[in-house]
């Protein structure tokens, strides 16, 4: 039962760490795939190395972890404010042709990281895109304009 309690804290403590270190730095990762991907080896490899003789008790580590994931993904799925707190949400870049400086600062994204993007759509400049997008997964989305509302932009509003 104790392996169980300190597995829960384990899973807890790693996933608050993930959503502090931030979106960018594991965009190709879910938190619950690196959780996963750090923590099976370690339970099995005690088994595997001797340290503990018991191979239920990793069999049943390994099971609790995959249940807490498991448990994990159906809160979020069917509670939206569960989901907010485990997987993040969306953050807005850039709107109208502004750049929103305190967002790229808060998720440490560089211009040229939008502008990239912008490239890559086939855009050239900020005012020519409705919203620039930090997804809760890391990747940036350029949300193309209107095209019964364009955005419109006034000269000297833009910030890039």
């Amino acid at each position: 039962m104790e392996f169980i309690i300190r597995i829960t804290v384990v899973v807890v403590f790693i996933m608050i760490v993930l959503r502090l270190i931030g979106k960018r730095d594991f965009a190709e990762l879910s938190s619950f795939d690196l959780v996963m991907i750090m923590l099976i080896p370690e339970i099995v490899s005690k088994a595997l190395g001797k340290q503990d003789y018991s191979l239920t008790t990793s069999l049943v580590a390994t099971m609790t972890l995959v249940g807490l994931v498991f448990l994990m993904s159906i809160l979020s799925y069917r509670f939206r404010r569960i989901g907010k707190v485990l997987e993040g949400e969306p953050t807005l870049l850039a709107y109208g042709g502004r750049v929103l400086r305190e967002n790229l600062d808060q998720e440490r994204v560089s211009l040229d990281e939008i502008y990239a993007q912008l490239r890559i759509a086939g855009y050239e400049r900020l005012d020519q895109v409705k919203a620039v997008v930090l997804e809760a997964d890391g990747d940036i989305s350029v949300v193309a304009p209107d095209r019964h509302n364009p955005v419109t932009v006034k000269a000297g509003k833009f910030l890039g």
